[in-house]
């Protein structure tokens, strides 16, 4: 293709798309080809704290000793389950 041809395309294409942008004005939405934000807008967005809050040197030393007897009941249940299985076959 020669590059005027092009250049006569492009040019066709930057009109059409002017066209498009003065209609859509016309219409009430953003020219821009932005999708318009859900947030409401505000002056200042409201501050949301995510994830967890902190753990005190008390309260991990509390969730470790739960987990370690949570999980010496676990292994005695599964070395119950294992003698009873090996007793059975």
């Amino acid at each position: 293709m020669p590059q005027s041809t092009i250049e006569t395309v492009v040019d066709m294409l930057a009109a059409r798309r002017d066209q498009i942008d003065l209609a859509i004005e016309a219409l009430g939405g953003p020219a821009t080809g932005a999708k318009p934000s859900k947030r409401p807008s505000t002056a200042e967005p409201a501050k949301v704290r995510r994830g967890r809050p902190p753990m005190s040197e008390e309260d991990r030393q509390a969730a470790s000793e739960r987990m370690k007897k949570f999980w010496a009941e676990r292994r005695k249940a599964t070395k119950k389950a294992a003698k009873k299985a090996a007793d059975k076959g």
